[in-house]
């Protein structure tokens, strides 16, 4: 019987595809030797420092290259070598999530402003709730309408859905149980968050994950020790469809390390052989 050329040439665990999960840590976080110390395996939560982009459009990408320097001599008409003079890594992305965090590090924000609701005349339950209740009882109605937005002791915002005499109806559970005569108020103005934008001459570092996975499970992580944002222009269409908001990231050496490792490293989850 003839031999297939292909026997034996490669194998299909060596094949990973699939999205890539991006989060980051403020620079100075302890700088992960496994991939457990970024995200529990069992749970899939990140540790503490470390925060998600979240969604993007389309793939997460991580580009090197290197620029060379050719060496000529008076004696050859070809240069006769040539040497490694510099390089440059990035990571980019186009971020989903239009959360101001995201904004603030792609755009290169300044200051988040937290700014609180306006509430109207608040009034108080009649009877204890607890957790899971969608209905609470009030001792007053004024200001409460279907549509409207309330906020339950406990820092609990909910839609109302509908008011029946003194009885509240609410979109979602309660998480936290509430005590009759807890407060219970409409919110007249939502809170919002400013970002503010200036003159801004400073890039903040960070520590950049990508955490993905290979078709049989096995993780796979990139860390950048020391990235910053690009400085290129970002623009966000106001459009009809989705708007996402441009990543880019440059990776720069980190003082203090070999120049073999000195960038980025990845590391990959391999299974031992049961042979």
């Amino acid at each position: 019987m003839a031999k297939d050329i292909l026997e034996g040439m490669g194998s299909a665990n060596n094949i990973t595809g699939g999205a890539g999960r991006l989060v980051w840590a403020a620079y100075g976080q302890a700088v992960p030797t496994k991939i457990s110390d970024v995200i529990d395996l069992s749970t899939m939560v990140l540790k503490t420092g470390y925060k998600d982009f979240g969604y993007t459009d389309g793939p997460v990408e991580v580009a090197r290259s290197v620029e060379t320097t050719e060496v000529e001599v008076e004696q050859s008409d070809v240069p006769i070598d040539s040497y490694v003079s510099g390089g440059a890594h990035s990571v980019t992305a186009n971020l989903k999530e239009q959360t101001i965090e995201n904004k603030q590090i792609a755009m290169m924000g300044a200051q988040i402003v937290d700014i609180a609701e306006v509430l109207g005349t608040a009034t108080t339950t009649t009877a204890a709730a607890a957790i899971g209740a969608t209905v609470i009882a009030v001792t007053s109605a004024t200001g409460i309408a279907p549509g409207g937005i309330i906020k339950i002791a406990g820092n609990q915002y909910r839609k109302v859905m509908a008011v029946n005499a003194l009885n509240v109806t609410i979109d979602r559970p309660l998480t936290i149980a509430v005590a009759s005569a807890g407060s219970v108020a409409p919110v007249t103005q939502l809170p919002t968050r400013k970002l503010t934008f200036g003159s801004k001459n400073q890039r903040p570092a960070m520590q950049i994950v990508l955490l993905s996975q290979t078709r049989q499970g096995a993780m796979c992580m990139s860390v950048f020790y020391n990235c910053k944002v690009s400085g290129e222009e970002v623009t966000l269409a106001y459009g009809k469809e989705d708007r996402v908001v441009p990543l880019n990231l440059v990776a720069f050496p980190e003082a203090g390390r070999d120049n073999d490792d000195d960038v980025f490293f990845e590391q990959i989850e391999t299974f031992p052989s049961l042979a």
